[in-house]
């Protein structure tokens, strides 16, 4: 019942052998009987006017009377102050997810066209450089080697700033995180034109190398978006990983063309052009909206100043070491250590934290240790497609012209390998594509080594 104010004391439980009419007065007793639970509001009403009245006009014979019949009627029906149900079920009853409401196929097809441009916009960017790292060594004025700081520099962010993203897209909203990720890509795209030294140059690629850090995660995103949760992993998964893995080979199928006509300037004017479709599809295609949460503390930051420190030392050693080698810069030695320093201290904060930015002990578990390992292993053997084999040929003099038909084939070749995962992707099949995956690759080496001479491709 709705609390009627000072008109109506508490009731108090009587002692034993005391009747209940001696702990109610006479007035409050007939205003407890005179309204039911359910019409609380017209007793407050009638409690109101009550009180406005004098205390004359009222026979105190006839409440006397009318308080003794509300004694009886309370002692006979039990108390109703309380709604039942308020202390039934302590547990919170959460809401149930909104059912998955699948969008036309138009729809459907417009979001994973949009993963796909996304994904090639960000393979492009680094690959015209690493395809192309002798021409524009000639159109910078500077040598292969010096040069080479340009894929350096595009990678250090690339390392470590997804870590400081993921935090910041939780905090700030998935919908304001790609708009701002892609518009500042896009600038950056437009900054590119104007490169005229080796310096600026390098500077470009860095910030370019941070702008591309979230573009990654918005091909996934969007590819995910319009597909049911059940086909989230079965085909959004392998059609992104297909798309990303593309933009390395088709840059190299595109290169000739784009470098034969108009230099590096025509390179910077198609991810210009990409960048703009990029964001006319961000805007265009929304993404449903995460809840949001403060999670960015202070030490996040401070965690995240030393692992990019120590991925960006790592990066710079395995990028320049190959071309300097190793044992003869005593510089790349030193940029290793430091490296693996800043990675300790990263650790140790990290470990002594109750929401880390990196979880050590989960990255730690046998499962993310076996998945590490396998991952590094089919890096180390597929890097011989990406540089390994274009380097070689590079030596034996095979122009970029002729390689076009080899990463063509590769670039399709990922294509369809994504889409023959669909029919068979679960979780407990992925040892079996590893093994799978391997023997193909043996076989294709196998096939080449049986042969005593390839013929070199025509000019």
């Amino acid at each position: 019942m709705t609390d009627t104010g000072a008109a109506k004391p508490q009731r108090v439980a009587p002692e034993e052998g005391q009747g209940t009419g001696a702990a109610v007065p006479p007035r409050a007793a007939r205003d407890a009987g005179a309204a039911p639970a359910d019409h609380a509001s017209e007793a407050e009403t009638g409690d109101a006017s009550l009180t406005d009245g004098p205390e004359e006009s009222r026979d105190p014979q006839e409440d006397a009377a009318r308080g003794a019949e509300a004694e009886k009627a309370g002692a006979s029906r039990p108390e109703t102050d309380a709604p039942p149900a308020a202390t039934s079920d302590p547990t919170p009853q959460t809401a149930a997810p909104p059912a998955f409401v699948a969008p036309p196929l138009p729809v459907t097809l417009a979001y994973m066209g949009a993963a796909a441009v996304i994904s090639v916009t960000q393979g492009l960017g680094q690959g015209f450089v690493t395809a192309n790292i002798q021409q524009i060594a000639g159109e910078l004025g500077a040598t292969t080697t010096e040069a080479s700081w340009l894929m350096a520099a595009y990678l250090i962010p690339r390392a470590s700033l997804p870590l400081m993203l993921t935090k910041m897209r939780m905090q700030y909203g998935l919908r304001r995180f790609a708009e701002i990720a892609i518009i500042i890509y896009l600038v950056l795209a437009f900054v590119s034109l104007w490169i005229v030294d080796l310096r600026s140059a390098v500077i470009v690629q860095f910030f370019n190398g941070m702008a591309s850090a979230p573009l990654s995660t918005l091909a996934f995103l969007y590819m995910i978006e319009p597909l049911a949760p059940q086909w989230k992993l079965r085909m959004g998964m392998p059609m992104v990983m297909a798309c990303t893995m593309m933009g390395p080979s088709l840059a190299r199928v595109l290169s000739p063309s784009l470098f034969g006509d108009g230099g590096w300037t025509d390179v910077h004017l198609m991810g210009l052009g990409l960048a703009a479709i990029s964001l006319a599809l961000v805007f265009l295609l929304k993404l449903k909206p995460a809840p949001k949460a403060r999670v960015l503390a202070l030490m996040d930051v401070v965690s995240w100043l030393f692992i990019a420190a120590g991925f960006g030392g790592l990066t710079v050693a395995s990028v320049m070491g190959s071309i300097h080698w190793w044992t003869d810069t005593a510089w790349i030695g030193w940029v290793l250590a430091l490296g693996v320093a800043c990675l300790a201290i990263a650790v140790m904060i990290e470990l002594n934290r109750a929401s880390p930015l990196l979880d050590i002990r989960w990255l730690a578990s046998p499962a993310i240790v076996h998945l590490t390992i396998t991952l590094l292993i089919f890096r180390l053997i597929l890097s011989e497609q990406s540089a390994g084999a274009p380097r070689m040929f590079q030596v034996l003099g095979v122009t970029q012209n002729q390689l076009v038909p080899l990463f063509t084939v590769i670039a399709a070749a990922g294509i369809l390998g994504g889409l023959a995962c669909i029919p068979f992707m679960t979780l407990k099949r992925v040892p079996l594509y590893h093994l799978v995956a391997l023997v193909l690759i043996a076989t294709g080496h196998g096939s080449t080594a049986i042969r005593p001479s390839i013929p070199a491709p025509s000019r």
